[in-house]
């Protein structure tokens, strides 16, 4: 495992905790949970725990200063160590697990921090979501071009 293991997802997280506290990261009225969408995308390619528990912990903690809020922190870790302990019964495609843990982990998240915004914002909820999954994708392609090594190989036939 490299240095940029770590050095990437962390800058990432550091980028996002800072995007995340202004307005230029709003699509369509919604601010994205970069953070949390980090913490779900980067546990599929995390290559031990240890890793993946330093990048949570960054996370964690921007999360917690850029809110000051235990709960929200505590919800973010509980989600994205969830994900992480459950990544290898995920079926399919890592770039469709990305979006369905998105989905799953947006929605669990809420259920540990705010419970009724789910009942009373549902369209709210519903373009979070929407933005969150668009924004996984993106981090996937980010992570798999930044983490992931193709060699690429040539079939010569005659």
């Amino acid at each position: 495992m490299s240095f940029k293991h770590y050095a990437v997802p962390i800058t990432l997280g550091i980028l996002l905790g800072i995007l995340q506290n202004t307005s230029l990261g709003i699509v369509l009225g919604i601010k994205p949970n970069s953070i949390l969408v980090l913490a779900i995308v980067f546990s599929l390619f995390a290559e031990s725990i240890l890793q993946y528990a330093i990048v949570l912990f960054t996370a964690v903690v921007m999360v917690q200063f850029a809110v000051f809020e235990t709960s929200i922190a505590s919800a973010l870790a509980m989600v994205g160590l969830l994900v992480y302990l459950f990544r290898e019964a995920l079926p399919g495609k890592m770039w469709l697990n990305s979006i369905g843990t998105t989905v799953l982990g947006t929605l669990a998240f809420y259920v540990l921090v705010d419970a009724g915004f789910i009942i009373q914002e549902p369209g709210t909820l519903f373009r979070e979501i929407v933005v969150n999954s668009g924004l996984a994708i993106v981090l996937y392609l980010v992570l798999e071009k930044l983490l992931t090594s193709h060699e690429k190989t040539f079939t010569y036939s005659i």
